[in-house]
């Protein structure tokens, strides 16, 4: 097995070791409201996960003890993704080295035909 194959099984590999992933961004909110008095009160923090899926804005809350996890989740999505794109780069170099080989490869001639002569 050539060198880029061994890459490309070793980032599979890589890849099909992320078991859980999530897309998007977690944003931290707080409640906040002025009491007549002019002192602000706040309450929170609140956090939501945000994605684009389907062509949609996709929120959803999360409770404050979920977040480490769904952190690591949003991790290992970037993660997964530069994986992908090291493929991608791999399976690129692939293509390039084989379109290069293939134009090196010597053309089979024809066998000379039985009638005619060269020395024409």
């Amino acid at each position: 097995m050539t060198q880029p194959r061994k890459q490309q099984a070793q980032l599979l590999q890589d890849m099909g070791a992320i078991t859980r992933m999530r897309r998007g961004h977690l944003t931290e909110q707080y409640n906040r409201k002025k009491d007549p008095d002019g002192t602000e009160r706040r309450w929170g923090p609140y956090y939501t996960l945000q994605a684009w899926v389907g062509g949609k804005n996709r929120s959803e809350r999360i409770s404050a003890d979920g977040v480490p996890q769904v952190r690591q989740d949003l991790e290992n999505h970037a993660a997964f993704t530069e994986l992908c794109e090291r493929y991608v780069e791999v399976a690129e170099g692939i293509a390039k080295v084989e379109v290069a080989d293939s134009k090196k490869k010597p053309r089979r001639s024809k066998p000379p035909s039985a009638g005619k002569s060269r020395s024409s």
